[in-house]
């Protein structure tokens, strides 16, 4: 079988939030209801029966939510700084979670309110009013009515428009936030709800599954212009981790996709991964029990890699499946300190360029540092060598999360590899030369020999 994980993300649209629930919200709802079973969910187009998949919220959604919270903010006239607003926000929502859904505190005002009327989740109101300290208001039991909203007990205010009046004449005494954005209330319940789910899942792998079905394409995935990921398949066996894995702890040996919501996970990477999983979480025993390659492949090992490796080289359809299969042990045997780094970011100063690329991986050749750039067929590639430019006459190059090394200490060249042979580009006259065949790498010695003849030609 395969691995991956899935990442998502939320809502992009500031306007999506109010028109359906967030996909970890539908997620958790469908795990905790199938017993174990979903249905129509996100997998890549190569994953078989049996696969398994790595739920995860992407690391990205604090920023999301960051930035609806600040747009929403925009939309209103207030006398409360933005920090302060967001501090008030989580009052308005108290038992969040409790059988009783949500319940509204009596500092929300609204305009309009219907007492027939019962709101749908997307119902607007013309105007809201949120006062910091209700306490402060000169109001009795007569200008108090409750209403109904999603069937649960809120406030509204009769009176709307004199006591909005009161508190602009108040403004240095009574903090508020007022807005005419229709939809402000349901949009504050669900900014609150996914902010708490995010500080839980957010970043992290919170379930692991099985693939029961063959992947499809979803029908009219592809009408309107539509993005995201239009492949979906069934799950079983799903099991929700008491101890969600933060990114933190598998980021040095898992580098998550930032082209798609997919990022397959091969060989040491699934055993690494799937062993933090389980320090603290209970996994069903076809998942703790499987191997994560094709039967062929589970038998490598750093004796005879070369050998097994050979025969799949060029079948691998990933980039991923080629580096975890052979690029990373030939990088090892290659690397002074037998160490790869990746996905590493390349600073150049501000009077050369402004880009930040990252570089597939860098080893340490002697006491300098060497560029590595992977790729499953570069005849196909239609920007190598400007790519290889990118990671050289750097100021510095971000290592890992702890190391970083100066320019100085940065090779002029770069390694490029891809399933038929090792090139060299060197930086000073642009060129981009064959150095070995890979069909020509049989053996541990003709590894060392490739290694000798690679130091030579480096301009250390």
């Amino acid at each position: 079988m395969q691995a991956y994980i899935v990442n998502y993300t939320y809502h992009n649209a500031f306007d999506d939030i109010t028109k359906s629930n967030s996909v970890l919200e539908n997620l958790l709802i469908d795990i905790k209801e199938g017993n174990g079973s979903i249905d129509n969910w996100s997998a890549p187009r190569w994953a078989s029966i049996g696969d398994i998949a790595f739920f995860m919220e992407a690391k990205t959604t604090p920023q999301l939510l960051s930035k609806h919270q600040k747009h929403l903010y925009d939309m209103g006239v207030t006398n409360l700084t933005y920090k302060e607003f967001i501090r008030i926000m989580p009052r308005l929502c108290l038992n969040k979670f409790s059988e009783n859904g949500w319940i509204m505190n009596s500092w929300m005002t609204y305009s309009e309110t219907d007492e027939n009327n019962i709101f749908a989740k997307n119902s607007g109101f013309s105007e809201t009013l949120i006062i910091e300290e209700p306490c402060e208001l000169p109001l009795s039991e007569k200008t108090i009515t409750f209403y109904s909203f999603d069937n649960n007990p809120e406030i509204a205010v009769v009176g709307f428009d004199s006591l909005k009046q009161y508190v602009f004449d108040h403004q240095d005494e009574i903090g508020y936030f007022w807005t005419d954005y229709d939809l402000a209330i349901p949009t504050i319940k669900e900014l609150v709800l996914n902010r708490e789910l995010c500080d839980r899942y957010g970043g992290k792998i919170f379930a692991v599954g099985t693939v029961s079905s063959i992947p499809e394409i979803e029908p009219g995935a592809f009408i309107e212009g539509r993005k995201r990921n239009p492949i979906f398949a069934n799950y079983e066996n799903v099991t929700l981790l008491e101890h969600p894995i933060d990114i933190k702890e598998f980021r040095e040996y898992i580098t998550i996709s930032r082209q798609g919501a997919i990022t397959p996970v091969f060989a040491d990477a699934f055993d690494k991964l799937k062993e933090e999983i389980m320090k603290e979480n209970k996994l069903p025993s076809n998942i703790e029990n499987a191997i994560a390659c094709p039967v062929s492949l589970s038998k490598v090992n750093n004796k005879n890699w070369l050998e097994v490796s050979a025969t799949f080289r060029r079948k691998f359809t990933l980039e991923s499946q080629f580096r975890a299969y052979y690029v990373d042990r030939l990088l090892k045997s290659l690397s002074s300190n037998h160490q790869i780094y990746r996905e590493c970011t390349c600073y150049h100063s501000k009077s050369k360029r402004n880009s930040r690329p990252r570089v597939d991986n860098v080893i340490k050749i002697s006491d300098k540092y060497l560029p590595i750039e992977v790729k499953l067929n570069i005849r196909i590639e239609t920007d190598i060598k400007r790519q290889c430019a990118s990671y050289c006459e750097i100021d510095k190059c971000e290592l890992n999360s702890t190391l970083a090394v100066p320019g100085s200490k940065m090779l002029q060249q770069v390694l490029v590899i891809d399933t038929s042979f090792i090139y060299l580009y060197t930086h000073s006259n642009h060129s981009l030369e064959i150095l070995v065949a890979l069909d020509d790498i049989k053996t541990q010695e003709d590894v060392k020999n490739f290694r000798f003849i690679l130091e030579e030609r480096l301009l250390v």
